[in-house]
């Protein structure tokens, strides 16, 4: 009798150990109670999930003593095996919790977190650029190597030498980029910051993979006698699965030259941007001793053997030395893509938007040999592995664009579509690639299928994103037939009382290209002025066009946030657009944003 009281006892006391990490583990799966992440921040798995296993171990241990006096092995054996992988997992995942045991939410936010746009970096997301120097602000200094380096809360200093720090991200989950910031510094050697600028340009076109160079600019660094004018280089290539931006500063100080790099991926570029601008604006640099020539000239030698040439016109509008930029965008012309398929195949593709297969007779035409070709689909009409992923973004749609660009040469148009972590684009040949051997039919489009958060840069490659010297001026108003005879014609005469930084953009042959949303007809249009730089088009009184200068890494901002804010269904903030959440006090709409939504 006692024996079994004590049994009884015993399953009570087990069933009320499991119930309340069981149910609050349940609750936090379905991401209606989520006091149980607590726990993650003391071990490196999951043990707010951890536990739920745990509880469910607890829970079938309390009738253990009832199932094995049944002595029926049928029920004993799967009985045991549960238990024992409930005790498992529960035991694991305080250390390593498999992604597909995660919950989709917990996912997402991880990536949220990895992307930069968790709390900390939220501030910065709502416009707040102040100086952040203490650690109630957010950021902590350390002295290193007479570099006092700002350190975001929770980042890691992972690499500290002589001559290299290293500050990175928060470890991020398996799979997703770890953004991080890394400084060097060696000695000047006597060289100019130019040509350390253009040794570093010409290093990354030959040793980064599939890279566009997006811009080159002057940029305020701290030194350790003041602020001095330093470059800003910004660029986009390929590590691993990744498409990584990388914000690259050069500047000297004293006798040493400085080099800064902030890498993210496109689709962090929201929450890490700022505030990796805001690490170089609060960067310290103490005085130090003049360094002794060293290692930097055989390097320098191989990739800038001399001091680069000065845009002649450039320097002069602004005032000081400028780097010539114009053989870059020769350097990297449009790579068109290797595949064509046409139009009449495209649609056969997007009739699988709801089935997995093609019906006897569309499998007898020559679209279905082509598809066929492409690996999209099998010998039976099947979708291919390569196949369902082109199909992806026209079953689970989340947002489509279309990029047109026009020039004296003509028109074209590109495509994108992005939706179930794919993006698909298509698109006639570039007005930036070189003259290819291979002339595609009057029905061809090149196609590609690529990772959602790759499709802002094969946009910028369509678009021939490069380099060049944006001069600020008062904004260009045009009569409608002015601009479109520029447009249509290099060789248009110039309006009367144009400035020189104006002549000098005019001098230049145009290309007109806009982005349009088409979920919300939300637009942007800009001139690309060749050497002169982009000019964001819009509007003006009378039917008349207004071009007004920016900054080929601010064209780039414009793009990636504009994809981003649809994607992620947002509303469109960009910083780096002058004005652009201004409204009109005529009460127009800018273009890119629809006030109704956003007001």
């Amino acid at each position: 009798m006692e024996s079994g009281t004590n049994e009884w006892a015993l399953s009570a006391i087990l069933f009320l150990l499991g119930i309340v990490p069981f149910v609050g583990g349940v609750l936090l799966y379905t991401n209606k109670f989520v006091g149980l992440l607590v726990l993650d921040n003391f071990m490196p798995g999951k043990p707010s999930l951890a536990t739920t296993f745990l509880g469910a171990w607890l829970l079938l241990m309390a009738p253990s003593e009832f199932v094995l006096q049944t002595g029926i092995d049928a029920l004993i054996v799967p009985y045991g095996i549960v238990l024992l992988g409930c005790l498992a997992i529960g035991l694991m995942g305080w250390f390593w919790m498999p992604r597909f045991m995660q919950p989709r939410w917990m996912k997402e936010g991880d990536k949220v977190e990895a992307r930069g746009e968790d709390l900390f970096t939220k501030r910065f997301s709502n416009g707040e650029r102040k100086s952040m120097t203490t650690d109630a602000d957010g950021f902590s200094h350390e002295r290193m190597s007479g570099v006092l380096v700002p350190r975001p809360q929770g980042w890691e200093m992972e690499v500290n030498s002589a001559d290299m720090l290293v500050v990175a991200h928060p470890p991020v989950p398996r799979g997703i980029f770890r953004p991080n910031m890394v400084l060097r510094w060696a000695p000047a050697n006597g060289i100019s910051l130019a040509r350390y600028a253009t040794a570093a340009l010409a290093s990354t076109l030959q040793t980064a993979q599939q890279v566009r160079i997006i811009s080159h600019e002057t940029w305020p660094v701290n030194g350790s006698e003041g602020p001095v004018r330093g470059r800003r280089q910004r660029f986009v290539h390929q590590v691993e699965q990744h498409p990584v931006c990388v914000d690259r500063w050069l500047w000297i100080s004293g006798h040493q030259v400085f080099e800064a790099t902030a890498s993210y991926t496109v689709d962090q570029h929201a929450g890490m941007k700022l505030l990796f601008e805001q690490m170089i604006m609060d960067l310290r640099i103490e005085p130090a001793n003049a360094a002794a020539d060293g290692q930097e000239r055989d390097a320098m030698d191989t990739f800038a053997p001399t001091e680069p040439r000065l845009d002649e016109a450039a320097s002069r509008l602004a005032g000081e030395d400028r780097e010539d930029l114009g053989a870059l965008a020769a350097a990297q012309p449009c790579q068109e893509p290797v595949l064509l398929l046409p139009i009449p195949a495209l649609e056969l593709m997007d009739s699988l938007a709801d089935r997995n297969r093609l019906g006897m007779f569309q499998r007898k035409g020559p679209e279905f040999t082509a598809l066929r070709e492409a690996g999209f689909l099998a010998a039976d009409g099947s979708l291919t592995p390569a196949g369902t992923d082109y199909g992806a973004p026209l079953r689970t749609p989340v947002a489509a664009f279309q990029v047109t660009a026009a020039d004296e040469r003509g028109g074209a148009v590109l495509q994108a579509w992005i939706g179930g972590g794919c993006g698909r684009v298509t698109a006639e040949p570039s007005r930036f690639s070189r003259p290819s051997a291979r002339v595609p039919g009057p029905d061809d489009l090149s196609v590609q299928v690529l990772q959602a958060n790759a499709v802002p840069k094969a946009i910028a490659d369509w678009l021939g994103f490069s380099p060049a010297w944006s001069i600020a001026h008062e904004p260009v108003v045009l009569a409608r037939d002015q601009y479109e005879a520029k447009v249509k014609s290099a060789r248009a005469r110039a309006p009367i009382g144009l400035s020189e930084a104006a002549r000098r953009m005019w001098q230049q042959p145009w290309t007109e290209w806009e982005l349009l949303d088409e979920r919300t007809g939300g637009w942007f249009g800009f001139v690309n002025a060749g050497t002169a730089g982009q000019y964001r088009l819009g509007p003006g009184y009378g039917g008349s066009v207004i071009l007004e200068p920016v900054s080929s890494a601010a064209v780039w901002d414009t793009l990636v946030r504009f994809i981003h804010a649809s994607v992620e269904g947002t509303p469109l903030w960009i910083p780096e657009l002058p004005g652009f959440d201004e409204r009109p006090a005529d009460g127009r709409v800018p273009e890119g944003k629809v006030w109704a939504e956003y007001p």
